[in-house]
């Protein structure tokens, strides 16, 4: 009767072992690869408003005139050379102003953009690779091993052995 029961211990510790699953109790990764986000305004301040803000309503717009070289003689009798050109008048150069500094702006964000979006592209791409190095390490530390695979078959086969063993020691301590 005593080794029935020690027996039967035995069997419900290797059925309560072949049961317990694995549980990976490690942090995940404390760092990251991907850039911080950085704003082109922080490189230089965006100006805001239209053109109305920096003309002058005073500004008359003109045709543009074409000037060819030459000598102006004026009333006084002074004399200078002129050189070939375009007139043009006081709103239009204001207004070439603006748009030249607007342009400038863009072509700087434009190269800046470029820049820091190649930069964004090398940390993601550097990043995926350690995280699918990650993953694949991972994946082979969860491979399972032979016992593992076969604990429920083993469990069974205790189980079953067990069984026959209860039954053998019953039919001797009946007869």
């Amino acid at each position: 009767m005593k080794i029935s029961k020690l027996v039967l211990l035995l069997s419900i510790a290797m059925i309560m072992a072949s049961c317990s699953p694995q549980v990976l109790n490690e942090p995940p990764l404390q760092y990251s690869f991907m850039p911080k986000f950085l704003d082109i305004d922080s490189i230089q301040p965006i100006l805001e408003g239209d053109t109305n803000d920096v003309l002058d309503p005073s500004y008359h717009d003109f045709v543009s005139i074409p000037v060819d070289s030459g000598m102006l003689h004026t009333v006084y009798g002074d004399s200078m050379e002129i050189p070939e050109g375009v007139l043009i008048s006081d709103r239009k150069a204001v207004l070439y102003l603006y748009y030249k500094s607007g342009w400038e702006r863009y072509k700087t964000e434009s190269k800046y953009s470029q820049y820091l979006m190649k930069a964004y592209y090398d940390k993601s791409k550097a990043a995926e690779i350690l995280y699918q190095d990650e993953i694949v390490r991972l994946q082979k530390k969860a491979r399972r091993t032979w016992l593992e695979k076969n604990m429920g078959y083993l469990g069974f086969m205790a189980g079953l052995a067990t069984a026959i063993l209860t039954e053998i020691f019953v039919i001797k301590v009946v007869d």
